[in-house]
């Protein structure tokens, strides 16, 4: 499940996929200028969410 959502944000363009060729291969993967805009545009939402998320008794 996580590779086919990992995937689907390199598709977008989200993120990035670093392979490195060791023994064993080693697979990174970071966040584009694209993805890093959209969290920038995301934050004030979860922002409002959290403020007004209801308290737990």
């Amino acid at each position: 499940m996580l590779t086919v959502r990992l995937r689907e944000l390199e598709e977008a363009g989200l993120i990035e996929r670093i392979v490195t060729p060791t023994i064993p291969v080693s697979v990174r993967y970071r966040t584009t200028q694209r993805g890093r805009e959209l969290l920038r545009a995301l934050q004030p939402l979860g922002q409002y969410a959290h403020r007004w998320e209801p308290e737990t008794p």
